[in-house]
């Protein structure tokens, strides 16, 4: 009989059980939101409108809405309001629900892929854990959403064998470009990751060249 592999259904159970709780905080809490939060839920509404006038400058005309941010967050949960309505609590519940989402399964990728499927569950639940993630997850920030696609790029990175799989290191390309349209400081994370990646598959690659060099000198001077 075949083994049921339980670390993927616990790790999705750890994401609902923490859209379960802020949805029962969401329900409870009477504040609204207030400075970034507030006006970051503001531009994701602005940008709801502007899909109303879809376009194909549409996103050039959600960068000039944002201004000082990046918009990918905003025009991630603008669509969603056409189902769960234009409020705060669904504003931070979809911002929530996608990126914890993310961060979760990444971490646990992560944790999978160095050491076992046990590891990484144990570091997406600690990290979940966190008081500045945990909190993060009750306000429409851009914070939760940075770290999650930082921790998605590492592991990505680290599935691309330091850039030598040509399909990891497409994807990585295209979450780092969306990371940068993330948070401005993305690349603050990720640059130190990328530079050593790319400095070891340039000595990999020198290495290799090196002793294809040496193998066919000595062809050379034995044929001669």
């Amino acid at each position: 009989m075949k083994r049921i592999n339980l670390y993927p259904i616990l790790t999705l159970s750890l994401w609902l059980a923490h859209l379960i709780n802020l949805y029962i905080w969401l329900k409870l809490d009477i504040n609204y939101l207030t400075y970034d939060a507030h006006r970051h839920f503001l531009l994701s509404l602005k940008i709801f409108d502007e899909y109303k006038r879809f376009s194909p400058d549409i996103f050039f005309r959600c960068i000039a809405l944002t201004q000082r941010h990046p918009p990918f967050v905003m025009m991630i949960t603008a669509p969603f309001y056409l189902i769960f309505g234009r409020s705060q609590d669904a504003g931070v519940m979809i911002n929530s629900a996608v990126f914890l989402g993310i961060l979760i399964f990444a971490t646990y990728k992560i944790g999978k892929n160095i050491l076992s499927p046990r590891a990484g569950l144990l570091a997406a639940f600690i990290l979940t854990l966190y008081p500045v993630v945990f909190n993060q997850s009750k306000v429409y920030m851009l914070d939760l959403p940075l770290t999650a696609m930082v921790a998605l790029s590492m592991y990505l990175l680290i599935m691309s064998d330091n850039l030598r799989n040509l399909k990891y290191s497409s994807l990585l390309l295209a979450i780092v470009i969306l990371g940068v349209f993330t948070k401005q400081s993305f690349m603050l994370f990720m640059l130190g990751p990328l530079f050593y990646a790319i400095m070891k598959n340039l000595l990999y690659y020198n290495k290799n060249n090196k002793f294809d060099f040496l193998v066919k000198s000595k062809k050379i001077t034995f044929s001669l």
